[in-house]
């Protein structure tokens, strides 16, 4: 199991995870955090688990994984943004993933709009996702905060029975990994990612380029509406997915889910 001790020892950043709450169990990183950043907590503390009971994922589905096997946290971040830059963050921790988790696998590591992390053979298989939740005050940023859940050491019969599988960083990369050093990894790439952002590089010219949507035939399902089909074409400067339709009109997908199907 991880502790405070360790993680703080081992972390290698400036800022990012210098303020930190580990627990053996939690209901929900983010619902910590939440309540954390409400009563003034600094930019850069970290929420992390080893099992998390109410886990959630985009949508409000459930995020569960067996204790001790996954890596699960949230971090704070207030930057002085306008609203519609917080997709950023979403964007700028993807990136920052598929380059850590490729080094610690040595496997491809996909990107699938609007924030999953894919990785085994076509059609690949899900490793992790990334919820971000914010605060805003005259449609500037107060907080943002973004969890993240990594499936890291399970075995084949440990993953969940689904329609579309997941799968665990065991298995891309045939051994057991580290969490602390993962994690010590993923924070300092956020940080650096982080401190370009605050530049003023924005990550979507990047982060839309390294979508396996792109030029693919997909599904949507829209909440609450009937799914379609189309071609995904780009993204907008939100961060929507950009679909074409049949009719040749062009849509942009912000709260569905996007299936990705075979080029007819």
């Amino acid at each position: 199991m991880l502790s405070a001790a360790a993680i703080a020892a081992a972390l290698t950043t400036r800022w990012l995870g210098r303020t930190l709450e580990y627990y053996p169990e939690l209901g929900s990183t983010n619902v910590r955090l939440a309540e954390l950043a409400a009563a003034g907590a600094p930019a850069g503390t970290l929420v992390i688990t080893d099992h998390q009971t109410a886990g959630r994922g985009r949508l409000g589905r459930r995020w569960e994984a067996p204790p001790g096997s996954g890596l699960l946290f949230s971090l704070l971040y207030r930057p002085d943004w306008p609203a519609e830059r917080a997709i950023w963050l979403t964007m700028l921790t993807a990136l920052a993933g598929r380059d850590v988790l490729k080094k610690h696998t040595g496997a491809p590591i996909y990107l699938k709009w609007p924030n999953d992390l894919l990785g085994g053979p076509p059609p690949h298989a899900k490793l992790a996702g990334i919820l971000m939740e914010s605060a805003l005050v005259d449609d500037r940023v107060d907080w943002l905060i973004v969890g993240m859940g990594l499936n890291v050491n399970l075995s084949a019969d440990q993953l969940p029975v689904a329609a579309s599988p997941p799968t665990s960083l065991q298995l891309l990369a045939g051994r057991p990994l580290d969490r602390l050093a993962l994690l010590v990894d993923l924070l300092a790439a956020l940080e650096r990612r982080f401190a370009a952002a605050e530049q003023g590089v924005s990550p979507l010219a990047e982060w839309s380029a390294a979508l396996i949507n792109q030029g693919r035939r997909v599904m949507v399902h829209p909440a609450g509406g009937e799914p379609w089909r189309g071609i995904a074409c780009g993204t907008d400067e939100w961060g929507r997915l950009l679909v074409e339709r049949s009719d040749g009109t062009v849509q942009a997908v912000a709260a569905a889910d996007v299936s990705l199907r075979p080029l007819a």
